[in-house]
C-alpha cells in the first residue's frame, strides 16, 4: 500500500471527464492502478481502503501466477477489498473512546453490512425469481419485474416500511441485474472479509500468512478452495453465522450508545 502512494499509483481528484466513483484497473504488465473520486471524507478515506484491497490482490496475483492466473475469480473479488474496508473501519473503532465517534462508526459498519449483506441477497432473490420466469417461458415486463420488487420489499422490511414507487423501479435500473448471478457475491464476500478481518485484528496464529497466499494465488484454483486456503470455509454456514453474530454485537453496542 505504501508502494501504491509511494510510486503514483492513485489518481486522486475529481477532474473534468473522469468517471464517477472508484476503480481498481490495469494490466499484467502494469501497475494496479486506483483511480478515486476523492474529497477527503470519512466514506472517501474507507474507498481508499477497499480500492487498495483491490490493488493489493491484483499486484501479488500478478507478480506469483503467470498471465492464465494471473486474475481472480469473481467469487472472490470482493473480499480482499471488503477486508481491507473492515480493517480499516475496526482499527478507527479501536482507536476512539468518544461515544459520538464510536456511534457514528459502528452506524457506518451496520450499514455496510445492511447494504451488502441483506440487500445484496434480496438482490439475489430478485435475480432467481426473475429467470425462474424466463425458464418458465412467462412474459418478463416493466410491470412484472416492478411487482416483484415491491413484495420483495415488503417481505424484507416489514408491514411497517413505506415502499415509494421509485423504489420499485429499482428492478429496472440496477446495473449488476443485467450480469446473471452477479449481486449474491457481495454478500458472501462480505461474511469472508468480515471473518479473515476479524482473525488479522485478533492477530491470530497464521492468519497473516494464510491471507498473503490467498493474494498470490490469483486464478490457479477454484474460489471455494481459495477461501479455504484465508481460513474461511464457505461450504459451511459458520461465516454467515459469525457475520451475524457481528451485526448483533455491533448493533447492541450502538443501542446502549444512543
Amino acid at each position: 500500500m505504501k508502494q501504491a502512494f509511494d510510486s503514483r499509483w492513485i489518481d486522486v481528484y475529481e477532474n473534468k471527464g473522469k468517471r464517477s466513483g472508484a476503480y481498481n484497473a490495469g494490466s499484467y504488465l502494469s501497475a494496479p492502478y486506483v483511480l478515486l473520486n476523492y474529497k477527503g471524507r470519512f466514506n472517501d478515506v474507507s474507498t481508499v481502503a477497499h480500492e487498495l484491497g483491490h490493488a493489493c490482490q491484483s499486484y501479488f496475483a500478478q507478480k506469483s501466477q503467470p498471465p492464465v492466473y494471473a486474475g481472480y475469480p469473481m467469487f472472490t473479488a470482493e473480499v480482499a477489498s471488503t477486508a481491507g474496508e473492515i480493517v480499516f473501519k475496526r482499527f478507527m473503532l479501536d482507536q476512539t473512546k468518544d461515544s459520538k465517534e464510536r456511534a457514528f462508526l459502528i452506524n457506518q459498519m451496520l450499514e455496510d453490512m445492511r447494504g451488502t449483506i441483506f440487500r445484496q441477497t434480496q438482490f439475489a432473490e430478485f435475480d432467481r425469481a426473475v429467470h425462474t420466469l424466463a425458464e418458465k417461458g412467462e412474459p418478463i415486463t416493466a410491470e412484472v419485474l416492478m411487482k416483484i420488487c415491491h413484495e420483495q420489499y415488503e417481505r424484507y422490511y416489514g408491514p411497517d416500511f413505506v415502499i415509494d414507487p421509485t423504489l420499485e423501479v429499482e428492478g429496472l435500473r440496477i446495473a449488476h441485474y443485467y450480469r446473471d448471478y452477479y449481486v449474491y457475491r457481495y454478500a458472501d464476500s462480505y461474511c469472508a472479509a468480515a471473518a479473515i478481518a476479524r482473525d488479522l485484528m485478533n492477530n491470530e496464529p497464521g492468519a497473516r500468512e494464510q491471507w498473503m497466499k490467498f493474494l498470490k494465488a490469483g486464478n490457479s484454483m477454484y474460489a471455494i478452495d481459495m477461501l479455504k486456503v484465508a481460513g474461511v470455509d464457505m461450504t459451511t454456514s459458520k461465516p454467515i453465522e459469525d457475520a451475524m453474530a457481528l451485526f448483533d454485537q455491533l448493533l447492541s453496542e450502538l443501542e446502549k450508545l444512543l
